[in-house]
């Protein structure tokens, strides 16, 4: 069913309203000044991929679709072990917000990403390691050593 030119607008104009607070709350605010060059890039991106979906609206692409897409009127509905995993993840994303203060960020989340990889089927001992390893990593980098944002940093705190 194709959806009109309106409906498919009403996300991007969404991200763009939002973003736009982000940038002005940021400006007027007392927020650190460390923090400023995150926000700018989150929202420019997402700023440019808004605008580049509403352009493709207004010209009248429709959104890709393929033959193998298990979404729309046609599909199965879900299976047990869909609405386990989902449940599973609610679950462990629950226990990372309850458990974020004490085990700290880091743990937290290369616990909750390896729990995700295990529950999303992944079975090779390589990438169980590698993915949150390289993932908190590449946060910890990004975040705390290059943008200075506080993240709690738990029972490691003075150690990372």
């Amino acid at each position: 069913m194709a959806t009109g030119v309106a409906g498919r607008l009403l996300i991007p104009v969404l991200v763009i309203c939002y973003c736009g607070y982000m940038i002005f709350e940021q400006m007027m605010g007392s927020y650190r000044t460390e923090t400023r060059s995150y926000t700018f890039f989150l929202a420019g991106a997402a700023i440019v991929l808004a605008g580049v979906a509403i352009v493709r609206s207004l010209m009248g692409k429709e959104p890709r679709s393929s033959d193998d897409d298990d979404i729309g009127e046609d599909s199965a509905p879900a299976t047990w072990a869909q609405y386990r995993s989902m449940i599973l993840l609610l679950v462990g994303a629950a226990a990372v917000v309850l458990t974020i203060e004490v085990m700290g960020y880091l743990v937290a989340f290369t616990a909750f990403i390896f729990f995700a990889l295990l529950v999303l089927g992944v079975r090779s001992r390589k990438q169980l390691v590698l993915i949150p390893f390289v993932t908190m990593s590449v946060i910890h980098l990004l975040l705390v050593k290059s943008l200075s944002l506080p993240l709690p940093a738990g029972f490691l705190r003075g150690i990372i």
